[in-house]
This record gives C-alpha cells, structure tokens and sequence, in this order.
C-alpha cells in the first residue's frame, strides 16, 4: 500500500514538473514572438523615416 502510494507520488511529482517545463517554454516562446514584432514594428518605422528622408532630399 505504502508502496503504491510513493510511486503515485513520483508520478504526480513527475506530471507536475513536465506541465511546469512546457509552460516555462511556453512563455519563452511568447516572449520571442514579442520581440519579434516589436523588432519589425522598428524596422518598419526606420524604413518610413528613411523612405521621408529620401523625400525631403529631393
């Protein structure tokens, strides 16, 4: 009996940590997306602003 119960322990433990992992990858994962998209949001801008630049110049 005791037994059965530390090996369902363990495999609750285990679960546990497994749902721990995907969410910390989860977040990561966001994370890099954001990034992403701000760092084309800014390149977008740099271009109008050069594409401005440009016409000034004219």
């Amino acid at each position: 009996m005791e037994r059965k119960k530390k090996k369902l322990d363990m495999a609750v433990l285990e679960i546990m940590e497994r749902k721990k992992k995907v969410a910390v990858l989860e977040i990561i994962e966001r994370k890099k997306v954001a990034v992403l998209e701000i760092m084309e949001r800014k390149k977008k801008k740099l271009d109008l602003a050069q594409l401005e630049m440009q016409r000034i110049m004219r």
